[in-house]
């Protein structure tokens, strides 16, 4: 046999089946971590308008509701959202408070 021939797997690598190991939806949580994303994203933004309350406290909510997100995560893609948004929501809710 060649050894430059290519070998082809028929099996799915060992990341994959960890990554695809449930068969069933998480919707609540895909769900949830959009919501921590989109709380951080929006804090941040307020942030770079020059500081609200509102950024204050939507910080401090996506802060918070990352950590349960992350807690109960199942999957590495809900990971990927929640991380993004957990920090943009502390960074956010930081500089709300010192442009306040």
């Amino acid at each position: 046999m060649s050894t430059l021939v290519p070998h082809l797997h028929t099996r799915p690598s060992p990341a994959d089946v960890r990554l695809h190991a449930e068969e069933r939806p998480h919707q609540r949580l895909d769900l949830l971590a959009w919501a921590c994303l989109a709380l951080g994203v929006a804090s941040f933004l307020l942030a770079a308008g020059g500081g609200h309350v509102l950024g204050v406290v939507l910080g401090v909510v996506g802060f918070f509701a990352s950590m349960l997100a992350q807690m109960l995560s199942a999957t590495t893609s809900e990971r990927w959202l929640i991380l993004p948004g957990w920090t943009l929501a502390f960074v956010g809710a930081a500089l709300n408070l010192f442009y306040m």
